[in-house]
Protein backbone atom coordinates (compact mmCIF):
# COMPACT_ATOMS: atom_id res chain seq x y z
CA UNK A 1 0.00 0.00 0.00
CA UNK A 2 2.78 2.28 0.80
CA UNK A 3 4.67 1.78 -2.55
CA UNK A 4 1.17 3.02 -4.39
CA UNK A 5 1.18 5.72 -2.29
CA UNK A 6 4.64 6.87 -3.05
CA UNK A 7 4.88 6.00 -6.65
CA UNK A 8 1.66 6.93 -7.44
CA UNK A 9 2.77 9.86 -10.00
CA UNK A 10 4.21 6.78 -12.04
CA UNK A 11 1.58 4.24 -11.73
CA UNK A 12 -1.87 5.96 -12.23
CA UNK A 13 -2.85 5.72 -16.11
CA UNK A 14 -0.34 3.05 -17.22
CA UNK A 15 -0.96 0.90 -20.22
CA UNK A 16 0.61 -1.91 -18.86
CA UNK A 17 -0.86 -4.57 -15.61
CA UNK A 18 0.98 -3.68 -12.87
CA UNK A 19 2.09 -7.40 -11.91
CA UNK A 20 2.86 -7.54 -7.96
CA UNK A 21 4.85 -10.44 -7.19
CA UNK A 22 4.38 -11.40 -2.93
CA UNK A 23 5.07 -14.00 -0.93
CA UNK A 24 1.57 -14.20 0.84
CA UNK A 25 -0.76 -16.35 -1.32
CA UNK A 26 -4.12 -15.12 0.25
CA UNK A 27 -3.54 -11.99 -1.08
CA UNK A 28 -4.22 -12.70 -4.77
CA UNK A 29 -8.06 -12.60 -4.01
CA UNK A 30 -7.81 -9.83 -1.96
CA UNK A 31 -9.38 -7.69 -4.18
CA UNK A 32 -12.14 -9.67 -4.98
CA UNK A 33 -13.23 -10.37 -1.31
CA UNK A 34 -13.07 -7.42 1.16
CA UNK A 35 -14.18 -8.41 4.59
CA UNK A 36 -13.76 -5.50 7.07
CA UNK A 37 -14.09 -1.79 7.22
CA UNK A 38 -10.00 -1.30 6.70
CA UNK A 39 -9.96 -3.64 3.84
CA UNK A 40 -12.36 -1.87 1.89
CA UNK A 41 -10.81 1.58 2.30
CA UNK A 42 -7.29 -0.54 0.67
CA UNK A 43 -9.88 -1.70 -1.59
CA UNK A 44 -11.18 1.89 -2.34
CA UNK A 45 -7.44 3.09 -2.58
CA UNK A 46 -6.10 0.56 -5.04
CA UNK A 47 -8.95 0.44 -7.39
CA UNK A 48 -7.87 3.63 -9.90
CA UNK A 49 -4.42 1.44 -9.89
CA UNK A 50 -4.63 -1.54 -12.99
CA UNK A 51 -2.36 -4.33 -10.99
CA UNK A 52 -2.30 -8.05 -10.56
CA UNK A 53 -1.18 -9.77 -7.61
CA UNK A 54 1.54 -13.20 -8.44
CA UNK A 55 2.00 -15.18 -5.79
CA UNK A 56 5.50 -16.55 -5.66
CA UNK A 57 7.33 -18.26 -2.80
CA UNK A 58 9.63 -16.68 -0.34
CA UNK A 59 13.12 -16.34 -1.98
CA UNK A 60 11.22 -16.61 -5.89
CA UNK A 61 9.19 -12.80 -4.71
CA UNK A 62 13.11 -11.12 -3.22
CA UNK A 63 14.91 -12.36 -6.74
CA UNK A 64 11.93 -10.92 -9.20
Amino acid sequence: MDAFEEWCHFLKGVQHEIIMYLNYKNLQYFMTSVSNQRQVQWALSLFEFQFVITYHLGVLARET
